[in-house]
């Protein structure tokens, strides 16, 4: 019919058209996600695996036959039941043991004192503190290389007071080891062994000993030498420079011998004796023995400014 307005589809003005609604399009079904596979049992299990791999590498295998007495191995009267060997009670039993070995255990003891500082060693001790406490108690305790071999030697400088044994071996450790603590060690068995046997062996002559070893790197162990010399008889003068720059060199010997020092300071360690004075007395004392007009002639000196000036002598 002719004039009839177009009919109205929306909610606009007459005459106009509104678009088309268009209905979204249903989403399409999600592929379905790829199921994952359950690593953890088995990466917990391989960390065991590889955990038990080097605890036996490092703790339970040994390719050496050691000596044993009353059942037990010399290597496990060291170690002791806890497997710690700095424990007070260990080190008394293993003594007691090592003395009555003679020298049967000096080998494991030598074998000891250049414990390995392998890598999978610094790796357990880093670990160990992270340990659960049922794993802690089950475990042996972090044992730094150097922790066993001052040890080791600390058994040696213990069987040189009561057993003659060859110098030899001592003296090449001595001259191959650079750790300071294990250096000193070894040095304390030597010296016992010329002090308690020079009288009886002729291969340890304490003037040829000691004399070599004012040529050590360690000031420490130079005096200690330096002493020595002055306590034979008859005393020898070789050790007066070393002597002297001990008495004169405050600098030098607190350094050498520094005094402790804890989490409040010093002032916590008002008790402990002022250890470079007690040396600088003690190298007085040999002095005197040797030369009294030098001992005389040069005080002890306890000011560090006085010693400032001079640094610590060519050997």
């Amino acid at each position: 019919m002719e004039g009839r307005p177009p009919e109205q589809t929306g909610g606009g003005p007459v005459g106009e058209t509104t678009p088309e609604v268009v209905s979204a399009a249903p989403p399409e079904p999600a592929s379905p996600q790829p199921r994952r596979r359950r690593w953890g049992p088995f990466r917990t299990l391989l960390l065991l695996l590889l955990f038990g791999a080097g605890y036996w590498y490092l703790f339970v295998r040994d390719p050496h036959h050691w000596p044993s007495h009353e059942g037990k191995t010399v290597k496990e009267w060291f170690y002791g039941p806890t497997g710690h060997p700095g424990l007070r009670t260990t080190i008394e039993d293993a003594e007691e043991v090592f003395l009555s070995m003679d020298t049967n255990c000096l080998p494991f003891l030598y074998h000891t004192v250049k414990y390995p500082d392998t890598w999978l060693n610094r790796l357990y001790v880093s670990l160990h503190p992270r340990f659960p406490a049922w794993l802690k108690a089950r475990a042996r305790p972090p044992l730094t290389a150097d922790y066993v071999r001052m040890l080791a030697a600390r058994h040696l400088s213990v069987l040189a007071r009561d057993r003659s044994y060859s110098p030899e071996e001592l003296k090449r450790l001595l001259r191959e080891t650079e750790e300071e603590r294990l250096r000193e060690q070894l040095f304390l068995a030597l010296d016992r062994l010329h002090v308690h046997w020079s009288d009886q062996r002729s291969d340890l002559s304490r003037e040829e000993f000691y004399t070599l070893m004012l040529e050590d790197p360690m000031f420490r162990l130079r005096l200690q030498a330096a002493i020595r010399l002055t306590q034979g008889r008859p005393a020898s003068t070789n050790g007066i420079p070393v002597l002297l720059t001990a008495i004169t060199n405050r600098a030098l010997m607190t350094k050498t011998y520094p005094q402790p020092t804890g989490a409040l300071g010093v002032g916590a360690f008002h008790s402990v004796p002022d250890q470079a004075f007690i040396w600088q007395d003690k190298a007085r004392l040999a002095l005197s023995d040797v030369a009294p007009d030098l001992a005389l002639a040069h005080p002890v000196v306890t000011n560090v400014a006085h010693a400032e000036a001079g640094p610590e002598p060519a050997r």
